[in-house]
């Protein structure tokens, strides 16, 4: 959920295409049935919005608007230069040990077409998979 302030020109004949405002809207991304994605926009008002949150240094905000410290993923340790822990990348792939190539290149590209960011995936996501299928690529460990 964002909220942005726009200027809006009215369109009236006699204003000559003034701008009026500003006007408050409020975006969000939806999913179609076809399995895009959509923005959409919806009018709040001319006053800022009651939950419009200014930043964590705002004396103003509630206590629970202010951003919590994220915790890394597990799976973040991959994406560390000089990372060649085999059992980590098989844990991100989601493969057995026991695989032959093809099963893994199978997984590999339907994984990665899951969780493309071009198909709304996540691009931290994609970059973890990327890391695990190199590290597994270097030591070929196909049976």
């Amino acid at each position: 959920m964002v909220y942005r302030n726009e200027f809006v020109k009215c369109g009236k004949d006699q204003c000559k295409s003034c701008p009026h405002g500003p006007y408050w809207y409020w975006y969000w991304n939806e999913k179609q049935e076809s399995g895009k994605w959509k923005t959409r926009k919806r009018y709040v008002g001319k006053d800022l919005p009651r939950n419009f949150y200014r930043g964590p240094d705002d004396p103003s905000a509630p206590e629970t608007a202010r951003p919590t410290p994220a915790r890394p993923h597990p799976h973040d340790e991959i994406l560390r230069r000089g990372c060649n822990d085999i059992a980590l990348a098989i844990a991100v792939l989601g493969i057995p040990l026991a695989i032959t190539e093809a099963e893994a290149t199978r997984a590999f590209r339907k994984l990665s077409l899951q969780c493309h960011p071009d198909r709304g995936g996540d691009v931290k996501t994609m970059c973890r998979i990327n890391a695990a299928w190199a590290i597994l690529r270097r030591y070929k460990l196909w049976r």
